[in-house]
């Protein structure tokens, strides 16, 4: 019998197609926002959580205060120097120390020129141990070595035919980066992070020649001794830092992170920012419910007489309730599953705009099963809510009134 009743309730809405459309538009706006939302924020929770699950614990990362945007991106006039790692070098705890100087680069290779970011590594023992540590390593060719000038080892992804330059780069090609012809002389592995895999790295004097850096460094990386405690070593290395610099405590131009805190503080901002707009997406989804009631209390009227007929032959006022609420749920539903295919549309669509003004696989959206399941579940409950109250009327109506009219 529930079957015949589902049937009913689907004939009703396909006879008002245009109506059950309008009436969805707020329920599947609604997913739509939220879906996306989800599924970008997941996406830049993983990024995140993978990017520092490769420095690892025992690192410590020095920025300049302020810092915005991609890496080597500071606008303020906050800075980091040689002075700085060599105060950084004497702080007790510290085993080693590494830095990085990161721009923004014009890479042309072949006929194909795409804005890069571009990183500077130093050499020396100390820091090559760190920066292998966090991914940089060689799988075929050979490492960046002193007094290479013009040469470059580039990221996995660019020994793939799936790349920014949509061809592949071997250690046989050269490219160019703002003009200038560099041999490729290495390949690193493969590491399923963005950051290293499309990574194009050359010498750290080198690149301070490229983008007029003299003794400036974009980021410093340090590893503590082992059996020392995180927290502590950066106390420490911000006291020296504040001391050397002359600066009051708490107007530093510089800022001393550990992992666990920037992954805590980015995962609570992201947090913040889904619930805040799924909490708008909330309200899109209340009109929706809303429209799913009026379009059922409209259809009550228009079918009091059919209703009245079905009670004549012996239909339950619960089965009158049940097609009812079947289509509000059905219209929910829909709505639902538009929702989630627009949803997944738009984060991906934001994916590709991310990839196309900054860099690919830095922003990759997440699809989680329990995100369809739980929005399919929601948008069904909030047909089924709304359509409560006018399946409660119709199923109410008096059948020889119903038919008088």
């Amino acid at each position: 019998m529930n079957l015949e009743l589902f049937k009913i309730a689907l004939k009703n809405i396909k006879e008002r197609r245009l109506r059950s459309w309008l009436t969805m538009i707020g329920i599947f706006i609604g997913i739509t926002a939220v879906v996306s939302l989800i599924s970008l924020g997941e996406g830049l929770s993983n990024a995140v959580n993978e990017q520092f699950k490769f420095l690892g614990t025992d690192k410590i990362t020095i920025t300049p205060a302020g810092l915005q945007g991609p890496p080597g991106s500071n606008t303020g006039n906050a800075k980091l120097t040689q002075q700085d790692i060599d105060v950084i070098e004497k702080v007790r705890g510290v085993k080693a120390v590494s830095y990085r100087v990161m721009q923004t680069a014009n890479v042309k290779f072949k006929d194909t020129t795409k804005f890069r970011l571009v990183a500077g590594l130093p050499t020396d023992p100390s820091s090559a141990e760190i920066t292998e540590s966090v991914g940089f390593r060689i799988e075929t060719g050979r490492k960046i070595q002193d007094g290479d000038k013009y040469k470059v080892m580039i990221g996995n992804d660019y020994a793939e035919e799936d790349n920014p330059f949509k061809q592949t780069i071997t250690t046989k090609d050269h490219i160019y980066i703002n003009d200038e012809r560099y041999d490729v002389v290495g390949i690193m592995k493969k590491l399923g992070n963005a950051l290293i895999d499309r990574a194009i790295v050359v010498h750290i004097d080198h690149a301070k020649e490229i983008f007029d850096l003299e003794d400036e460094v974009s980021v410093i990386i340090v590893q503590i001794n082992e059996g020392e405690d995180t927290e502590t070593v950066a106390e420490r290395i911000e006291r020296k830092m504040r001391n050397d610099r002359d600066l009051e405590e708490g107007k530093e131009d510089f800022e001393v992170i550990i992992p666990t805190q920037i992954i805590e503080t980015f995962n609570n901002v992201i947090d913040i920012i889904v619930y805040i707009i799924v909490g708008i997406a909330g309200i899109s989804l209340v009109v929706g419910g809303i429209g799913i009631m009026n379009t059922m209390y409209t259809s009550i009227l228009e079918r009091r007489k059919e209703i009245g007929i079905m009670k004549a032959i012996g239909a339950k006022n619960s089965d009158i309730a049940s097609i009812f609420l079947f289509e509000s749920g059905i219209l929910g539903s829909v709505g639902g599953i538009i929702g989630i295919i627009l949803g997944f549309f738009l984060a991906y669509l934001t994916e590709l705009v991310v990839a196309f003004l900054w860099m690919e696989g830095v922003l990759l959206a997440h699809y989680p099963v329990w995100l369809v399941i739980g929005m399919l579940i929601f948008s069904f409950l909030v047909g089924t809510f709304f359509g409560t109250f006018p399946a409660l009327r119709a199923a109410k109506l008096n059948p020889i009134e119903a038919l008088r009219k």
